[in-house]
């Protein structure tokens, strides 16, 4: 028995999944004469090619509508994070006959590291009524959103707004909210902002003598390994590495061992990007929206 194991190889068969009237194995040279068995044997591939018919991909759409795009962006897309205080003040006035449009807004901000957002009224005396509050703070948060450097979305922030102007017969809610909107613009670059992005935690699974080759390239791609083990004979690397260096790893790992190293990957956290690396990314971003 264990020599027949050794001089022989199991019977290898090729089954088209696109063309059912092709899945007809054909019977190895030295089964001859053993028909029956044969054809259960021959049963039994068909039926179980039948089961891993191949499950067409589901298509993406990359459009910035589709609800696809916006969950990837909202995931993925860098933000902005400020370091430090920021003040600023916009007063907004129109005038174009008649009644005009007229708000002023003290602004302060400041970085809030436990909450996306807060917002504060320190206004003393009554110069902003508490009903032009509720449009300012629908301004801050408007620009937060679309972004105030390259288009980032802005988070972990307090804004207070401390004084400010109102007029009697030209004040709306419309210009305290411009005016809360261009201030919070203005308090932003004055605050250190820093781009943050997200960094995935990676478990790499390839053969040992693939492993100093692996290690070399994470290095390149400002990878952090967390710890290295093994599993059934695989060498397992576990490491932080920023998502952006991870869109072609999947071609890259497959050439570096050959088609046997995997990998998975799942979001960990945000952590700001290098400076040298800052200015690149939001001029790649504002060239991107000038284009469209």
């Amino acid at each position: 028995k264990d020599n027949y194991a050794q001089t022989r190889t199991m019977p290898k068969f090729s089954v088209d999944s696109q063309d059912e009237s092709r899945w007809q194995p054909t019977p190895p040279s030295y089964m001859d004469g053993l028909e029956p068995h044969w054809n259960k044997i021959r049963s039994f591939v068909i039926d179980s090619a039948a089961q891993f018919k191949p499950v067409p991909p589901p298509k993406f759409s990359m459009n910035k509508d589709s609800d696809f795009y916006k969950e990837l962006k909202e995931v993925y897309d860098v933000s902005i994070e400020i370091t430090k205080k920021g003040d600023a003040q916009h007063r907004h006035k129109k005038q174009s006959g008649g009644s005009g449009q007229f708000g002023e807004v003290f602004l302060r901000i400041e970085p809030l590291p436990d909450d996306d957002f807060e917002f504060v009224n320190e206004v003393v005396g009554g110069s902003v009524s508490q009903n032009y509050m509720t449009a300012i703070e629908k301004g801050i948060k408007s620009v937060m959103q679309t972004g105030v450097v390259a288009g980032f979305p802005v988070h972990n922030v307090r804004a207070a707004v401390y004084d400010g102007k109102e007029h009697p017969v030209d004040s709306k809610p419309v210009a305290f909210e411009i005016a809360g909107r261009e201030a919070f613009k203005k308090a932003i670059m004055t605050a250190g902002p820093v781009l943050l992005e997200p960094i995935m935690n990676v478990r790499i699974t390839v053969p040992e003598d693939n492993m100093g080759d692996v290690l070399g390239d994470l290095n390149t791609r400002r990878a952090r390994v967390q710890g290295m083990d093994t599993d059934r004979g695989r060498s397992v690397v576990n490491a932080h590495v920023p998502l952006a260096e991870l869109l072609s790893y999947t071609t890259e790992l497959r050439s570096m061992t050959g088609g046997r190293g995997v990998f998975t990957m799942e979001e960990d956290h945000y952590e700001r990007v290098p400076t040298h690396l800052q200015a690149d990314i939001v001029a790649a971003k504002e060239k991107v929206e000038e284009e469209e």
